[in-house]
């Protein structure tokens, strides 16, 4: 009796872990999502949030699997989502409730993701997202719903745009490249820098959004401090009538983000834009916290 008791306690274990298991979707990314709209519903109302719905094929094709994996397993995406909206995913091929809200939201089935940001009483916020699968596009829909709110974006959020936006590169050689760190990677526009070393020149490579900024601002700008001695650059800034010298090859230093490695950020998981700003900020005795999520301060020492 007691061999079949353990047996029988043996098999629901091995079936509840299974059922675990299978809630564990690569389409929908390391996000907590609720599955019940009513239930997002009355958490909006509770939280004065506004309700993110993931229309998501599950089990589902190879661009719901890339949109789960590449963009919301991201720890800035999946913090966003998780505290300035209420996380909602519907299965577009599932029946049952699932179906039940598709067509309350006049939504396909059998459909590649979709994503829409509805208030409490299932109006539309802002613009449904449909067709466009980039980073780029979800981050403009989250930054687009908070600001609906009237409230301010996070900061990291810009940071974050600023990496999947288009970029062009630019390399000054300078007498100090932790000097350069400092004074550009605080500059509107550039989204990353990095120490290294380029035909015997201490240089950084600046990564910077020509539409924000122009590399004779930047060139300009570092000038004033010494540390535009030696300009190099690819043809993209070139055609911008900058007088520079050809690229050669090129080492990060290992001494990299000087100030931040030496700070009690230096342990946080950072995208490099975010290191760029921390660091350049450390370096002026500034706080850097405005540019890191609530959930980065929270493991600061």
């Amino acid at each position: 009796m007691f061999r079949f008791t353990l047996q029988i306690l043996l098999i629901s274990f091995l079936l509840m872990k299974t059922s675990v298991a299978q809630h564990k979707h690569i389409e929908l990314g390391n996000v907590q999502w609720l599955r019940n709209y009513d239930e997002a519903v009355k958490k909006a109302q509770a939280e004065d949030k506004d309700i993110f719905i993931l229309f998501q094929e599950v089990p589902g094709c190879s661009t719901c699997k890339k949109y789960g994996k590449n963009l919301l397993t991201h720890p800035l995406i999946v913090e966003t989502i998780e505290d300035q909206f209420i996380p909602l995913a519907i299965f577009n091929n599932h029946k049952g409730h699932d179906r039940e809200i598709l067509s309350q939201f006049n939504e396909p089935t059998w459909n590649n993701p979709v994503a829409r940001i509805v208030n409490a009483n299932g109006k539309d916020v802002v613009d449904r997202l449909s067709g466009n699968y980039s980073m780029l596009g979800l981050i403009s829909l989250l930054e687009e719903g908070i600001a609906a709110r009237k409230v301010l974006v996070p900061k990291y959020l810009s940071l974050l745009r600023s990496e999947y936006t288009h970029t062009e590169e630019l390399v000054l050689g300078m007498y100090c490249f932790w000097e350069g760190e400092k004074i550009i990677g605080n500059m509107p526009g550039v989204s990353t820098t990095e120490a290294g070393w380029m035909s015997g020149h201490e240089v950084v490579k600046i990564s910077f959004d020509p539409d924000q900024i122009a590399a004779h601002e930047i060139i300009d700008h570092a000038n004033k401090r010494r540390c535009a001695d030696v300009v190099f650059s690819d043809e993209s800034v070139k055609q911008n009538r900058v007088k520079t010298k050809a690229l050669d090859e090129y080492r990060i230093d290992r001494q990299d983000k000087y100030y931040l490695n030496r700070s009690k950020y230096k342990t946080l998981n950072l995208t490099k834009a975010q290191a760029t700003r921390v660091n350049s900020y450390l370096a002026q005795g500034l706080s850097p916290e405005e540019w890191l999520s609530g959930r980065q301060l929270g493991e600061v020492e």
